[in-house]
């Protein structure tokens, strides 16, 4: 599977995709959508994206979507549409995040978008 490191210190989105600080991977067809988007061919030419053929032996986590960045803030995402970040707070499996996002969103149907995932995040922890 392709890897793509973000440079940024936050989130970066393209063609819809979340790719965190750090190394992210991405299937072959993400890439492709990518690799036509001109944010992404921007970014690239300006460094602060890059594909990588691997993850240096120092910067191996085991969760390589995370890289060694922390999620993102509430500041990284404050701005994002109500599907966006929907879509983001349904692929997190960061309660704590998940709370602190939470508080910074006034949004109803962020927040129960939220508040379902973390009900989902409890549950799946007790089995």
């Amino acid at each position: 599977m392709p890897i793509i490191e973000n440079k940024r210190k936050s989130v970066n989105r393209i063609s819809g995709r979340f790719l965190a600080p750090g190394y992210n991977t991405v299937t072959d067809q993400e890439l492709e959508i990518m690799a036509g988007n001109r944010h992404f061919k921007a970014q690239v030419k300006l460094g602060i994206l890059a594909v990588v053929d691997s993850v240096p032996e120092e910067e191996e986590t085991g969760h390589l979507n995370l890289g060694t960045a922390q999620a993102p803030s509430a500041k990284d995402v404050e701005n994002l549409s109500v599907k966006d970040k929907t879509a983001l707070v349904e692929k997190s499996t960061d309660a704590d995040q998940l709370k602190v996002w939470l508080k910074a969103d006034a949004r109803k149907t962020v927040k129960a978008a939220i508040e379902d995932r973390l009900k989902e995040l409890a549950t799946a922890g007790k089995e």
